[in-house]
């Protein structure tokens, strides 16, 4: 027999809510720090154009086809 939650339905909602929002904040911020290190490392130049341009070609490209 499975094992229930006592909790409301809406209290176990609202706390998976917030643990998918608490992500999109990491992730968001993780991204932010990326693209930090990677300006302070590499700088400003066409080698660092060429190298964001093709990433957000792949990236375009996999939203499209992969997600939808």
């Amino acid at each position: 027999m499975p094992h229930q939650d006592p909790r409301p339905k809406s209290t176990r909602v609202g706390r998976n809510a917030m643990t998918i929002a608490a992500a999109g904040i990491f992730v968001r911020v993780s991204g932010l720090a990326r693209e930090i290190v990677f300006a302070g490392v590499f700088g400003a130049g066409m080698a660092t154009d060429a190298y964001n341009a093709a990433f957000r070609a792949a990236q375009f490209f996999r939203e499209l086809l992969a997600e939808g």
